[in-house]
């Protein structure tokens, strides 16, 4: 790194990369087109991956930062 401020932003890019979905992580239109079989495995390991881990984990984010706020503006008052 050529200094503090580039390896803060390459530490903001791998966890923005554990938080976006990436679409060939789980494309499997490749496949569809192929006429291979697309195990139920690896339809539950993507919802799994796509709805509980990353979305559950962002939604429960958003709940607690919503709720310090509006603990914040009943205090005030």
């Amino acid at each position: 790194y050529s200094g503090p401020g580039e390896r803060v932003l390459h530490y903001i890019a791998l966890a923005t990369n554990q938080v976006v979905v990436s679409y060939e992580e789980f494309a499997a239109t490749a496949d569809l087109s192929r006429g291979r079989l697309i195990e139920m495995s690896r339809m539950a390991r993507t919802l799994f991956s796509l709805v509980l881990l990353r979305g559950g984990a962002l939604a429960a984010l958003g709940m607690w930062v919503l709720t310090r706020r509006e603990l914040g503006t009943v205090i005030r008052r």
